[in-house]
């Protein structure tokens, strides 16, 4: 049996860091999903307002602010025995929950009050910014698209990384790289295993430039494997997504990173493009 529900205050263990200690962090369960041997959470950490998918259920304890389930218990029934004595009321119908799978989405006005949009997967790292003469050097060299050259001192240079790391050597850089694309092409693979849900409406995966292109996104890369239509509508009739900006009906794209899967608007996405 479960022991947590949506909307319980909780703490998680965070131990993805090798470099740190594990830290207990207050969070809200936002998802439960129970399968046949396991029970795995989606939780959104308060501290940094980031969203992390599939947590055990063993890195979660309760704390004084966690729901009891006796009393919800209790509560339930009492608004059984209520409806029983005044007569059932008039069911309010519910719209389907907002998509996909394993991340947030911002979507109608009425659906995001109830799923607002946050930036998954932590820690977020600083994003590392090159001059077009840095990465055009780089480009000539050989290197591979978000590499740059970056002079230090009137008669020497380095190769840096899109993360920043530097490399004194064109061996040690060409190494780096050649070990980044392997990694890169795995990840790619593993975004055109994925199987996204239909949603509603459901991702396109055809007929926009941007599909199976890479970002960089909080120190992390990911595919486009999904985008929405500012013309397409729900089974409601309401538009996919509407920008929080405008207020009317825009393009959504959706990416797959190694750990999360995460939504973007169109602006945001062209940021993110390597």
């Amino acid at each position: 049996e479960a022991q947590f529900e949506e909307g319980d205050v909780v703490e998680v263990l965070y131990d993805e860091d090798e470099d740190e200690d594990p830290v207990w962090y207050e969070a809200t369960v936002l998802k439960k999903i129970e399968y046949q041997d396991d029970i795995r959470y989606n939780v959104h950490y308060h501290v940094d307002d980031a969203v992390q998918n599939n947590v055990r259920e063993e890195k979660i304890r309760a704390t004084n602010k966690t729901k009891s389930k006796k009393k919800k218990k209790a509560k339930k029934q009492k608004s059984s025995v209520l409806e029983d004595i005044d007569g059932p009321t008039d069911p309010t119908p519910k719209k389907k929950p907002g998509r996909p799978k394993g991340s947030t989405n911002k979507k109608s006005p009425a659906a995001a009050k109830k799923s607002p949009k946050k930036k998954a997967g932590r820690p977020k790292k600083k994003k590392v910014e090159y001059t077009a003469e840095q990465l055009r050097a780089a480009k000539e060299m050989g290197l591979p698209r978000g590499w740059a050259v970056v002079k230090e001192g009137d008669f020497s240079s380095v190769m840096k990384d899109p993360e920043g790391k530097k490399y004194k050597t064109q061996k040690a850089a060409f190494a780096a790289a050649e070990m980044e694309t392997q990694q890169t092409s795995g990840r790619k693979r593993k975004a055109e295993e994925v199987v996204m849900d239909e949603g509603d409406p459901p991702w396109r995966d055809t007929g926009h430039r941007y599909l199976s292109r890479q970002i960089q996104w909080s120190g992390a890369t990911g595919t486009v494997t999904g985008w929405i239509s500012e013309t397409d509508v729900d089974s409601n009739g309401e538009p996919g997504f509407v920008c929080s900006e405008t207020g009317k009906p825009a393009r959504l794209f959706h990416a797959v990173f190694d750990e999360f899967e995460q939504d973007f608007e169109e602006f945001e996405l062209e940021e993110c493009l390597v």
